[in-house]
């Protein structure tokens, strides 16, 4: 599963599929000396053509996001399939740094390996990059764009990336938008013409309650054992009663009280016995016994989300 959110959560992805894993201390090695983990991921069939040839309004669109990333602008060009982390694959040798401006050819396969701080201006995607599912891996960019023949990948539908992983796409807060370079506010965030896919751990995403839980519990009974959830992983219960709004009332739309939504975050996990630290503040009663309350878990070992996302103004925050 992957979670995308720019300050709020504003999507999930689920997809199906099992992992089969060996991993030992020291990453395995193909025949031509390559560690595994980093040969280049094989082309996919796509689907060239002139894009948005019936809608003006589209093709426009298209062809701004491409004009971002001009090749000709690219700081530092991948030269031949590997590892981002080895400096051999980058034309001149030299590894990206803070501001670089990102080049994947066509044909070209990457694969994306590091924990890196190093906060890209631009990454053009014209090839292929595939994220690691053997590491954590972080990436801080400005403008990520994938063209219509380029694929970035995030573990594969028989193969997501395991639990213990993270993978994790920042979008970096650079201030206001410069709009004499992006006339069409399409930057700051991933822009995928192409093919792109992310598969994260399997996990319940939401799931019933079997009691109503009262105010003071420190723990929910679930209809069902979840599947995939995690100590530390943050939930949302929702609420069943509103709270007055008014100046002397206790409830706010700004702050969610309102609506008695409560978040949590799991303490520990018991068959479907969901403990957590903190008492809750409110009843989550319901009228009917077939109308119990929901509650959904925020954690995705996939994330793509905007830096400083809390302190800035939404029109400045990333998108997908």
């Amino acid at each position: 599963m992957v979670r995308v959110f720019s300050g709020v959560l504003i999507g999930f992805l689920s997809v199906a599929g099992a992992l089969s894993l060996a991993m030992e201390n020291a990453p395995e090695v193909s025949e031509k000396g390559v560690p595994s983990h980093c040969l280049a991921p094989a082309p996919f069939e796509n689907h060239q053509g002139k894009p948005h040839a019936h809608d003006a309004s589209k093709a426009s669109e298209h062809a701004g996001a491409l004009a971002l990333v001009p090749v000709e602008a690219a700081t530092h060009v991948v030269a031949r399939g590997g590892c981002w982390s080895d400096p051999s694959i980058w034309a001149g040798g030299a590894a990206p740094d803070d501001g670089a401006h990102i080049y994947i050819p066509a044909d070209i396969g990457v694969v994306y390996d590091v924990m890196s701080a190093v906060s890209l201006s631009t990454l053009r995607v014209d090839g292929r990059l595939h994220f690691s599912t053997d590491r954590d891996t972080f990436l801080k960019v400005d403008t990520l764009v994938v063209s219509p023949e380029g694929h970035l990948a995030i573990g594969a539908r028989t193969a997501p990336l395991p639990a213990r992983f993270s993978a994790k796409i920042e979008i970096a807060d650079n201030g206001p938008v410069d709009v004499d370079w992006d006339t069409q506010l399409l930057s700051r965030g991933v822009i995928s013409m192409g093919r792109m896919e992310m598969h994260g751990a399997r996990k319940s995403s939401f799931i019933k309650l079997a009691r109503d839980p009262e105010k003071g519990d420190q723990a929910i009974v679930l209809s069902e054992a979840p599947r995939g959830w995690r100590v530390g992983d943050r939930l949302v219960l929702t609420g069943t009663t509103r709270q007055p709004v008014g100046r002397y009332a206790p409830g706010s739309n700004v702050n969610n009280v309102a609506f008695t939504d409560e978040e949590l975050t799991i303490a520990a996990i018991d068959g479907a016995t969901v403990s957590f630290s903190a008492p809750l503040a409110y009843d989550h009663k319901t009228p009917r016994a077939d109308l119990k309350a929901y509650v959904a878990n925020l954690t995705r070992n996939i994330e793509i989300y905007s830096e400083n996302a809390a302190a800035i103004p939404v029109h400045q925050r990333g998108h997908t």
